[in-house]
């Protein structure tokens, strides 16, 4: 991905072969590109639900629809696709709200309650915005998911017309918020920030700070059920531009992001990591074959491989 912007029980054994947080072994991985990837177009942001996943992507509406923002960007939105199987899933549908036709829905996350959904999308949607000049910012916007649409948007309170917060991700008991961002005052191009859900509001808020945010981009936030927190970066010592790391709490803050080993990162741009409960399968995004597709990884015995 080509953008300035990309929190269950404690478990036995670790995830990816690592002996510990602070060491990385060698893992063993199968990697398989979903079979809903668009040859031409962009799939991102891979959510896990009951069914199959919901992602974004910026495909046309049909043959002979296409959709563009007003500055001529395409427009990414919400689908869902249902799985036949472990690996086959069946045509994506769309996740329509009043924002699907001009303006971008996704990068998301779903709430535990599988209904509540918080989405990435522009802050600003009135006539301003027709303007090739003006410059819209992204913000995070709640929707409760009624059958296949989004309704009762309501604005994120710290949504701004100045700078960027998006790529959301909601801890399993809905209390932390995490995201990326922009904002000033943060530590480089993008930081992960998080907030807190305190009476009824959210709380400012609050820059992770050095350990897991750096001088260039650190994006797409997902807070696993356990605490561990995965991440993008585009810090040195990874084999890719955008790479996948993950951390966990430690006393007094968090531990050293570890890098997650190959072939989840690769020398592409690796993104937007999902896993499931059990951390041995899940869904990350990469531009490995040029456009951003969606792959599965699951934990093998087998040797390496990488099936496209």
């Amino acid at each position: 991905m080509h953008t300035g912007l990309r929190h269950i029980i404690s478990i036995a054994f670790l995830f990816l072969g690592i002996s510990t947080l602070h060491s990385q072994q060698p893992s063993v991985y199968r990697v398989t590109r979903l079979s809903f990837n668009d040859a031409v177009f962009s799939e991102i942001s891979p959510v896990i639900v009951r069914d199959g996943i919901v992602f974004c992507s910026d495909r046309r509406f049909s043959s002979v629809r296409d959709r563009k923002s007003f500055e001529g960007n395409r427009i990414y939105n919400i689908y869902m696709a249902t799985g036949k199987d472990t690996a086959e899933f069946h045509k994506p549908v769309m996740l329509r709200s009043e924002r699907s036709e001009l303006f971008n829905s996704g990068p998301l996350c779903i709430a535990s309650d599988g209904k509540s959904v918080w989405f990435t999308s522009e802050v600003e949607t009135g006539r301003i915005t027709r303007k090739r000049t003006y410059r819209n910012h992204s913000g995070l916007f709640t929707a409760e998911l009624n059958g296949n649409e989004l309704v009762s948007l309501k604005p994120f309170p710290f949504n701004s017309n100045e700078y960027n917060i998006a790529q959301p991700s909601l801890s399993s008991n809905g209390r932390f918020l995490y995201f990326a961002s922009d904002m000033p005052g943060g530590e480089g191009n993008s930081d992960i920030y998080y907030s807190e859900l305190i009476n009824g509001n959210w709380s400012k808020p609050v820059n992770m700070g050095p350990v897991i945010n750096g001088p260039g981009i650190e994006n797409f936030p997902f807070i696993h059920p356990s605490g561990r927190l995965y991440f993008s970066s585009d810090r040195p010592g990874g084999p890719g531009r955008l790479d996948v790391y993950y951390t966990s709490r430690s006393a007094d803050g968090w531990y050293e992001p570890v890098l997650v080993a190959e072939p989840v990162n690769s020398p592409a741009d690796d993104f937007a990591f999902v896993a499931g409960e059990d951390l041995q399968s899940g869904f990350f995004t990469s531009d490995r074959r040029i456009n951003d597709d969606i792959y599965r990884f699951e934990i093998g015995r087998a040797s390496c491989r990488e099936r496209v």
